[in-house]
């Protein structure tokens, strides 16, 4: 689980950026991503990952009705598991 001065050190580095900001292009890193997605990445169900955001294995947020998963949530949350099958 990501800790919250690293959460807030992301969010402060995002939001140094200028208020017009470009519009999303392909080649951009998102910051957050929709369920679909985030099953997508880690190849588990919807079930799976609600299980684990439930766990706090995973960090996630809400932008009005829709949920978003922090892409460096998954990527932690991978790197604890590859630490752990080492």
């Amino acid at each position: 689980m990501e800790s919250h001065s690293t959460l807030k050190a992301e969010i402060a580095l995002h939001s140094s950026a200028p208020t017009s900001a470009a519009p999303y292009t392909a080649g951009t890193a998102a910051i957050g991503v929709k369920p679909k997605k985030a099953c997508q990445m880690l190849d588990c169900g919807t079930t799976r990952l609600y299980e684990l955001l439930a766990a706090n294995e995973l960090v996630s947020y809400k932008d009005g009705r829709s949920r978003k998963i922090l892409v460096s949530s998954i990527t932690a949350y991978v790197k604890r598991k590859l630490d752990i099958a080492a």
